[in-house]
């Protein structure tokens, strides 16, 4: 899977960067993979009843230079970050995935790349638990609807 974050998010600067970004349980070891950075930025990563969140200070990703792009390498990376522009939420036991319009390079995403990648995060969300999903897919679902296009 090529990595759109090498090309485009650099030009972005981290624009889409959240100030909230919700973790799983396999994104939480995977992130401890890279741990001088985990280690330094561990202070970030808050807990609301059973679900973790990254959780930005001033706006700025801790994991985000703005001239290099992020700093965690694609195996730490969590899977909301490794996605964006794509999201995706649970209906009925089954995953929908949606592209979110705030990109402002969404028009330079190619539609080989979404499909891929949606592929890839069906795959990588065997990981995730039941309650997992669902805590995030209410998430998506309190977004704005003009700010999601479904695939």
């Amino acid at each position: 899977m090529k990595n759109i974050f090498e090309v485009i998010c650099k030009k972005c600067k981290g624009k889409c960067c959240k100030t909230v970004t919700f973790l799983s349980q396999d994104d939480l070891q995977r992130l401890k993979k890279c741990k001088d950075l985990f280690a330094q930025e561990k202070k970030f990563i808050h807990k609301k009843h059973s679900n973790y969140f990254l959780v930005l200070s001033d706006g700025k990703c801790p994991f985000l230079d703005l001239n290099s792009g992020c700093k965690l390498n694609k195996e730490c990376r969590p899977l909301e970050c490794l996605l964006f522009p794509i999201v995706f939420m649970s209906e009925n036991n089954s995953i929908k995935f949606l592209l979110n319009k705030k990109c402002p390079y969404l028009k330079e995403i190619s539609k080989k790349w979404v499909a891929k990648t949606s592929k890839w995060a069906e795959n990588r969300l065997k990981y995730w638990s039941r309650e997992e999903i669902d805590s995030f897919s209410k998430i998506i679902r309190d977004h704005p609807k003009s700010h999601l296009h479904v695939l």
